[in-house]
């Protein structure tokens, strides 16, 4: 990666052309101090400097370019003394561009202008670069060129920032003034309510309100399923792993590819000059990162098939309301069919009064079954148990694990037959707790690993766009058969 700081010659970001208060204050509020930000500017970072809000690719570019002029003390076109030796400049310049994957790349390839015979030293170091980037090219197979460009077009610069709002249905909770703090200080209430609450008030009753409840503190003596415990010396990952996973969620994609660009590149034949590049491009830790980003989605949610249960409770929450239609369906036909064929029989009069009466809103529970024959009422409970058990196969629940759930179906024979809606909206909150619980769970295990790893993903993905500049150059070197030339 070609850098141009120099220990003899310092500057300030003031000192850059181009960069007055405001984009100072917002490149030192970006990189965290002024040194920061004039090392990201003196090395090259075109592409971190071009996710400072209110910067971009292009201003990006002009600022590192300006920067280096002052720095190496050469204009871009000190060399380039005549109008036709500067379009021959830039006509060649666009035929490498084309080359390149990443507007990164093709921005940074407008840093490598001409150097004058007194930085004879720095040409003599890009060229020998340069040359082992078209030996890379000619040593290595179609496939794996392929597999690599394939990889570079899905690279881009990082996107930053954090996660947007608060997680629905999500709550933290402690007694401790200390930790209610600490909480506060790590930016939790940003992303989920957060309670300080006193000796006197029960978990249980915050737990009834929200679909999952994170408890921080100690002495817990309460239970209820959506309560969880957080571990003593907890981080921002056991409480929201979704704060975490934000980073990859967003730039899921992008990092996918640098992932599989670390596995392909390890195909190419070695070079020198780019074994810096290649090695920041760490395999085995882009290999644990591209599983780990296999359990979770672009959206930040527990990927398909990851947890079995959760899959489980995620399907029936989607599916609650179309088994409860056809449920419905099914029950009031099959129990008009049944007693059409059955050999009971009412006298109209009877009949008469039992519509009166279960019309009625004064109507007595229980009464209507005293009136209808014993084979009527065991075609309409069999058959609404049958319904029961055929709606829970539906949502893929056993009977067990719902018997909490009484009252389901009415207790009296009546048509049409309706769900209790009361009952109805208790599994769905169930389910949705059951999820939140399971989702939680495994998002914060794959956050409490990825979060370990961000500043090497970071890194890989910068050095990714880099690499993509090394290898338009071996490219369009390669394809028109451009050779080493002798300095003499």
């Amino acid at each position: 990666m070609e850098q141009f700081l120099t220990e003899d010659v310092k500057v300030k970001l003031s000192d850059v052309e181009g960069v007055g208060e405001r984009i100072k204050r917002r490149l030192i509020d970006f990189f965290g101090s002024e040194e920061e930000a004039l090392n990201a500017i003196l090395e090259g970072r075109i592409a971190e400097i071009g996710n400072v809000p209110g910067i971009g690719i292009g201003k990006a570019y002009t600022i590192v370019r300006r920067a280096r002029e002052l720095v190496e003390g050469v204009r871009w076109d000190e060399v380039l003394k005549t109008e036709g030796i500067k379009r021959i400049y830039e006509d060649t310049l666009k035929l490498i561009q084309e080359y390149a994957q990443t507007d990164y790349a093709k921005h940074k390839l407008r840093l490598l202008w001409p150097y004058p015979a007194s930085k004879i030293e720095k040409a003599l170091e890009r060229l020998r670069a340069f040359s082992e980037a078209k030996n890379m090219i000619e040593g290595s197979d179609d496939a794996a060129i392929n597999r690599v460009l394939s990889a570079l077009r899905r690279v881009r610069p990082l996107r930053k920032g954090e996660l947007k709002g608060k997680i629905k249905g999500r709550a933290v909770i402690t007694r401790d003034e200390d930790e209610y703090k600490r909480l506060k200080d790590a930016g939790v209430d940003r992303y989920c309510t957060t309670f300080l609450i006193s000796e006197g008030e029960r978990l249980i009753d915050y737990a009834e309100g929200y679909d999952l409840v994170i408890y921080v503190g100690e002495g817990v003596d309460e239970y209820a399923e959506n309560l969880v415990t957080a571990p003593r010396k907890w981080s921002v990952e056991d409480v929201v792993p979704e704060a975490a996973i934000w980073f990859y969620s967003a730039n899921y994609d992008v990092i996918n590819a640098v992932c599989e660009l670390s596995s392909v590149i390890s195909l190419l034949p070695e070079v020198e000059s780019l074994k810096d590049l290649v090695e920041k491009l760490d395999r085995n830790t882009l290999d644990r990162v591209r599983e780990l980003l296999s359990y979770i989605t672009e959206k930040g949610e527990v990927a398909e098939g990851v947890n079995q249960e959760l899959d489980r409770y995620r399907v029936a929450l989607r599916g609650l309301n179309e088994a409860v239609a056809e449920v419905e369906a099914w029950v009031n036909e099959e129990i008009r069919g049944r007693l059409a064929e059955s050999e009971a029989r009412l006298r109209g009069e009877q009949i008469i009064r039992i519509l009166e009466e279960a019309s009625s809103s004064a109507f007595e529970a229980g009464r209507l079954r005293s009136y209808l024959p014993p084979e009527v009422n065991d075609v309409i409970f069999s058959t609404i148990n049958e319904a029961e058990k055929k709606f829970y196969q539906s949502l893929g629940l056993s009977e067990k694990e719902v018997l909490w759930l009484e009252g389901l179906f009415p207790d009296e024979p009546a048509l049409p037959v309706s769900m209790n809606p009361r009952k109805i909206s208790e599994l769905e909150t169930w389910l949705r707790r059951q999820q939140a619980l399971r989702s939680y769970r495994v998002l914060r295990e794959v956050a409490r690993e990825l979060s370990g790893y961000r500043r090497k993903v970071e890194e890989a993905i910068y050095t990714a766009l880099e690499f993509d500049l090394y290898f338009a150059v071996g490219c369009f070197a390669r394809d028109y058969e451009l050779n080493t030339p002798r300095i003499v």
